[in-house]
């Protein structure tokens, strides 16, 4: 009885689910019997019938990602993210089939009935592997997805079909399908290089899938793959080559109308001049990017271009209030997205925004939020960010003990997962704190090799800001204006490079107080052009003041010269009087002249003075010029 049957196996498949063998889709009013069908094969199929019920079972899932990889992918288009959940969800609920298939795939034999394993391979890897590797990117480690498209290549390549060209008579690749799928998967091998900082091999697999794209005619494909190469590029320090991949991928994007691709290439242009100090060209071209983003859909690249625009205005614009409407809309659109490692960073943001508006109550509660997120995400990086910024909050508020007891901590968390660029800001934060406390020579110290990390790594407004500070350290507690010049001036020029009108302002400022702070003054006998009767060279006693940019003397301290310290050449103790007479502390200084140079000859009370103004001489010149070993 046909009707019996029915219902015995409805008992059968209710008790399975509540034994939570399989589930149930209530609203379907349907079984899935998936895993249930995997335990079969794996464990109780007959001995002689276990590949061929294998290869079915392959084959199954090779149709359920095609259907899945397509789910995720089309949100790009159709502007809306549930699509990417659907897609999510049903590869969560079969994970464990997928992963099956994946083993059972390499451990097929060579024939299978009438299916040969490559076959087999070539439906699991042409269409699981390449319609599911953006599901797969959410899902599996990178190591892993190397691993599966590694074996998906290999398995392409021996089915890839070759045959001779009727117009040249040569052997030509046949340009199929399978041109295609092997461009996706080698862009997917070079992104998870990417994501594990291999950036030579992702080179490598970037460069091969541009060109299997070139071969099945999909300038969408090469778009793509030319603005990974142009990010690849921007973490190897090649700055102009990785903004030249950029603008040759805009307009293939353009072509084929792909918003989500132009908004993304948009936003890597701009971050590009944002490290160039670009400010107003960085600015247009953050809106272009939000303006295409919008109109795609992709809320993830909207949220991160809002983030980086925001700091855009915060730090280099003076644009406070704008930075933190932009800000906040970054941070809600990471909450809808649930990237709550998103919403860390946008929170940090919000709270140094904040800060910068001398709210440093507000900024430190802020980013104790968002140190709370991180930590419940087990998210470092983050934490380490977020205590970053109270550390940063605490100086700011007058408590470097508190301040040095959090970057400690955050230096640690820091080193951990080899972050260089965070290691640097903390030893700035560091750095004044123990200038604050008093123990200058370890603050300097510190402040020394951050402003080096940070110039090296291409942070130019963190590294003139730092600059700024060791400045600042050397002048106001060493009293050495020579090397707080130097610093200064090289915080100026690296201030300018970034656009930062607040970082250039404040440094210019204080490069025009350390002009006019006397170095070095005292009574100098200075010797004249004229000659006595006798022929003997006329001898004038001076005032002298030497400060970071000239050399001035006064007589009844009314000024009667200068000289630049620009166009000072050199200090020496070799000096002819010219009138055969010999003098105690004698030196002279080389400067420029419109003949080639000329020596002024001075006098010091004995030599011990001479020397202490040869070596002041020297050092605003190697500040200036650098040319302080310079003595002949």
């Amino acid at each position: 009885n046909h009707h019996q049957d029915l219902e015995t196996i409805q008992a059968h498949l209710d008790e399975l689910v509540g034994l939570k063998v399989i589930e149930k889709d209530d609203d379907r009013g349907q079984f899935r019997l998936h895993s249930i069908a995997r335990r079969h094969v794996q464990d109780l199929a007959p001995q002689g019938t276990v590949p061929q019920q294998r290869a079915l079972f392959i084959k199954h899932f090779a149709g359920f990602m095609g259907a899945v990889g397509p789910l995720y992918t089309g949100a790009t288009y159709m502007g809306t993210d549930e699509l990417v959940r659907l897609g999510l969800a049903a590869f969560d609920r079969d994970r464990h089939n997928i992963e099956a298939v994946l083993a059972w795939s390499r451990e097929q034999p060579a024939t299978i009935g009438e299916t040969t394993a490559g076959q087999v391979m070539r439906d699991l890897f042409c269409r699981v592997a390449h319609a599911g590797r953006h599901v797969f990117k959410a899902r599996f480690h990178p190591r892993v997805r190397i691993a599966i498209y590694t074996e998906a290549l290999r398995r392409l390549k021996s089915s890839e079909k070759k045959e001779t060209s009727p117009h040249t008579g040569c052997t030509v690749l046949m340009v199929n399908t399978v041109a295609g799928e092997w461009a996706g998967m080698a862009a997917e091998l070079g992104r998870a290089h990417m994501e594990l900082q291999e950036f030579s091999q992702a080179s490598t697999w970037l460069e091969e899938a541009f060109v299997r794209y070139g071969t099945a005619c999909d300038p969408c494909g090469q778009g793509w793959v030319l603005l990974d190469l142009g990010v690849v590029d921007g973490f190897q320090g090649k700055a102009q080559q990785s903004l030249a991949r950029f603008e040759q991928s805009l307009p293939l994007l353009e072509a084929v109308e792909d918003n989500c691709g132009r908004g993304r290439c948009l936003l890597s242009i701009a971050r590009y001049h944002v490290t160039r100090g670009e400010t107003l060209v960085a600015s247009k071209t953050f809106e272009s990017a939000l303006e295409a983003l919008r109109l795609s859909g992709d809320k993830e690249a909207e949220a991160d271009c809002l983030r980086y625009y925001g700091q855009l205005l915060n730090n280099a614009m003076d644009q406070y209030p704008r930075a933190l409407e932009h800000l906040a809309c970054a941070r809600r659109l990471y909450e809808a997205e649930g990237d709550r490692l998103g919403v860390v960073r946008a929170t940090n943001a919000i709270g140094a925004a904040h800060r910068n508006m001398s709210q440093v109550d507000k900024a430190k509660s802020i980013h104790g939020e968002a140190l709370e997120m991180a930590r419940a995400e087990g998210d470092l990086k983050g934490e380490g960010l977020s205590l970053l910024e109270i550390a940063v909050d605490l100086l700011k508020a007058g408590h470097p003990g508190e301040a040095v007891e959090i970057g400690g901590r955050t230096l640690k968390i820091f080193k951990s997962i080899n972050y260089s660029t965070g290691c640097a800001r903390v030893s700035n934060v560091l750095g004044n704190a123990y200038v604050q406390l008093g123990n200058v020579g370890q603050g300097v110290d510190v402040l020394e090799d951050a402003a080096k990390v940070l110039k090296r790594v291409g942070k130019r407004r963190e590294s003139a800001l730092c600059l700024g500070d060791l400045a600042s350290a050397y002048y106001r507690s060493k009293n050495d204006v020579p090397s707080a010049v130097a610093r200064c001036r090289e915080g100026i020029v690296l201030a300018g490079a970034s656009g930062s009108r607040k970082a250039s302002g404040s440094l210019s400022i204080l490069m025009d107080e350390l002009s006019r702070q006397p170095i070095k003054s005292g009574s100098l006998v200075k010797q004249g052009k004229g000659e006595s009767l006798f022929g003997r060279k006329s001898w004038k006693a001076r005032h002298f003041v030497l400060t970071s940019s000239a050399l001035t003397y006064f007589v009844d301290k009314k000024e009667k010269g200068h000289i630049y310290v620009c166009d000072m050449l050199g200090v020496t103790e070799d000096v002819d009087t010219g009138d055969g007479t010999c003098r105690d502390g004698l030196f002279g200084l080389r400067v420029k002249h419109s003949k080639g140079e000329r020596v002024l000859v001075m006098q010091a009370k004995d030599r011990e003075e001479a020397m202490d103004w040869m070596h002041h001489l020297r050092s605003v010149m190697q500040c200036t010029n650098g040319q302080g070993n310079q003595q002949q």
